[in-house]
C-alpha cells in the first residue's frame, strides 16, 4: 500500500482518527448506536443475549437499521413477565414537531423468560377450541413455534 499519496494519506487517517475517538466503523452500515431503557442491563448485552437465542430475528432486525439511525430498546413487564422491546429510531429529530421518527423492530422475552413468550391462539366457537386442540396435540412443536414467531411480531393468532 503506498501511504504516498494524499488520497491514501487521508483514508489512512480518517481511520486512525475513528478508531482514537471511538467512532463506529463498520463496513456494512449497520446501525452501531443501542440506547434505550434496559433497566438494571445494559442495552448492547441484553442485546447480544437476544441474539443468542433469536439469531435469525436480531440479524434481521439489525439489517433493517442502518447509520445514522440508532437500535432502541425498552424493557417492559406484560403478564408477569418481561419483554423487550426493539425498535429503530432516526437519528435527527424533527425540529418542528420534537419527536424522533422510528419503527418497530421486534418483541422478545427477556432471556430466561421464554416459556411464557408468544401469542395466544384465540377460537370463536366450540368447534374451532376443539380443532385447536387437536393442532396441538398432533403437531405441539410446530404450534409453539408459530406461538413464539407470531409473538417477536406482536401478533394475534387467530383459527
Amino acid at each position: 500500500m503506498n501511504l504516498k499519496t494524499p488520497g491514501s494519506l487521508l483514508i489512512f487517517g480518517i481511520a486512525i482518527a475513528a478508531g482514537c475517538l471511538g467512532l463506529p466503523w463498520r463496513a456494512t452500515g449497520e446501525a452501531t448506536a443501542i440506547v434505550g431503557n434496559c433497566g438494571e442491563f445494559d442495552c448492547s448485552e441484553l442485546l447480544n443475549e437476544l441474539q443468542e437465542s433469536f439469531p435469525e430475528a436480531i440479524a434481521e432486525a439489525k439489517s433493517q437499521c442502518s447509520e445514522p439511525q440508532f437500535i432502541g430498546m425498552n424493557l417492559w413487564e406484560q403478564n408477569n413477565s418481561r419483554r423487550v422491546n426493539v425498535a429503530c429510531w432516526d437519528a435527527e429529530r424533527d425540529n418542528t414537531a420534537d419527536y424522533r421518527e422510528g419503527f418497530f423492530l421486534g418483541l422478545f422475552p427477556f432471556p430466561g423468560e421464554e416459556e411464557s413468550f408468544g401469542s395466544s391462539w384465540r377460537c370463536g366457537d366450540r368447534l374451532c377450541e376443539e380443532q385447536l386442540s387437536a393442532l396441538q396435540s398432533t403437531y405441539p412443536e410446530e404450534m409453539r413455534n408459530h406461538e413464539i414467531q407470531c409473538g417477536l411480531l406482536a401478533g394475534d393468532l387467530n383459527l
